[in-house]
């Protein structure tokens, strides 16, 4: 199926018969007008019925292009609805009104994996037996969500302001659950209020929704995410406590077994469905958590003591990344990779800034450390910093635009949002700032 003619029958039928428009210029306006809902404004050299996605030139691209944003991670039949109601939209005045499919367009943009799709596209032909030269549809796509496709835009844009939280926090929680963001308690700082408000993200209609609160108001806990359920640990106001959150219930619950040590500015990382409680104030040791039959167990313990630090997981390991050490008076940039299997800690490369009270994510198996601060005075640090753990090594990246430590952040196809935190004139935050990996080249 083509797309884009059938996205321009309706439009073209209703110039011909309402506005006496000829066929040739109904076809020719009503191509222009689909052109521009996806900000393509050079138009096309021939009509859409000639285009081929499997040909050289820029009008095969366009057709590539919007075929890829439209089809996005839809199935047939929500692309069905999709395309449906373009058409419907579009069908009278050429222009696409509806919010919800702008947004759509606009999300799905964003999110492709280009790279994915080339590659992809050469396999399935080549499988077929057949050898094919694809167009640049990249040039086509508005990777960054700025109004503006890649082959007019001189520069991909790494960092995107999307909407606030509805509440201004620090030292909370963040995780993703069916692509949508779960932030969850924290602290208003210089008052002092810790909070039980827990609210939902949905990056499509970027727009945050209240949910149910969180039994136990808490902030410097930590969680994670098991089999799409939410469990947070420790923290202060509750040190030892486990709620569990179930987003498709809006329902939370707390585990009958309490951690077997208080702990504040704790990480917790699930590995092969089991959770990993590491560091935080007072202790070194890791805790091992089985969810089944609710018991806990102690492993290792770390080689140096920290808070406010970070853990991600690669391959089934927990990289434990800088922090704050009491005994040292000072922030770490050490970073230790832990084992669950062989409950072993193998020191590895530092990180160049050292730094407490910063965030991790992981895309395509790398660490991203965004964030933090020197564990006092007024500076507060934006740049990122990408770890490597086949190579052991750390690159610089693009800045965070606003400065800020006690964020969190969370992953969404390969996109890192970073939520709330405290920035330098010490004000608690509501916002929200995307990170596009794949455009920090």
């Amino acid at each position: 199926m083509n797309i884009l003619t059938t996205l321009e029958k309706e439009r073209i039928k209703y110039l011909v018969l309402n506005e006496s428009k000829s066929f040739t210029e109904a076809q020719k306006q009503a191509e222009n007008e689909i052109l521009d809902i996806f900000h393509i404004s050079e138009g096309s050299t021939v009509t859409f019925e000639q285009m081929d996605i499997c040909e050289t030139g820029d009008d095969n691209a366009i057709l590539l292009a919007i075929s890829a944003i439209l089809q996005g991670d839809n199935t047939e039949a929500e692309l069905s609805e999709l395309i449906s109601k373009i058409i419907i939209d579009i069908q009278d005045d050429g222009t696409l009104d509806q919010t919800s499919s702008i947004n759509e367009i606009k999300n799905n943009s964003i999110n492709l994996d280009l790279d994915a799709i080339r590659t992809n596209l050469i396999s399935r032909y080549n499988s077929l037996g057949l050898t094919i030269t694809l167009p640049n549809f990249e040039d086509y796509v508005d990777s960054d969500g700025d109004g503006v496709i890649n082959k007019n835009d001189p520069l991909p844009t790494t960092w995107v302001t999307k909407s606030p939280m509805l509440t201004a926090r620090q030292q909370l929680v963040s995780l993703n659950v069916n692509d949508k963001i779960y932030a969850i308690s924290g602290v208003v700082s210089g008052p002092g209020t810790i909070l039980d408000v827990v609210e939902e993200y949905d990056p499509i209609s970027d727009e945050w929704t209240t949910k149910t609160s969180i039994p136990n108001a808490r902030y410097r806990a930590s969680g994670t995410v098991v089999n799409g359920l939410i469990y947070i640990f420790g923290g202060s106001g509750a040190p030892t406590t486990v709620d569990v959150y179930n987003p498709s219930t809006d329902k939370w619950t707390t585990q009958p077994t309490s951690m077997p040590t208080s702990r504040s500015q704790l990480s917790v990382s699930a590995v092969n469905g089991k959770i990993y409680a590491i560091g935080g104030q007072p202790t070194l040791t890791i805790d091992e958590y089985i969810i089944s039959s609710d018991l806990w167990s102690a492993k290792t313990a770390t080689s140096t003591g920290r808070e406010g630090f970070t853990t991600s997981v690669v391959d089934g390991k927990i990289y434990i990344i800088g922090g704050w050490s009491d005994l040292l008076s000072s922030t770490l940039d050490i970073v230790e990779g832990y084992d669950p299997v062989t409950d072993e800690i193998v020191t590895k490369s530092s990180m160049t800034t050292s730094r407490c009270g910063h965030t991790s994510s992981v895309v395509n198996g790398v660490i991203y450390v965004i964030g933090g601060w020197p564990g006092g005075g007024s500076t507060n640090y934006d740049d990122v910093e990408k770890y490597n753990p086949s190579t052991d090594s750390w690159d610089t990246k693009t800045s965070m635009p606003t400065a800020r430590h006690y964020a969190s952040s969370t992953v969404i196809n390969d996109q890192i949002y970073v939520i709330g935190g405290e920035d330098a004139p010490d004000e608690n935050l509501t916002l929200v700032e995307k990170y596009i990996p794949a455009n920090d080249i």
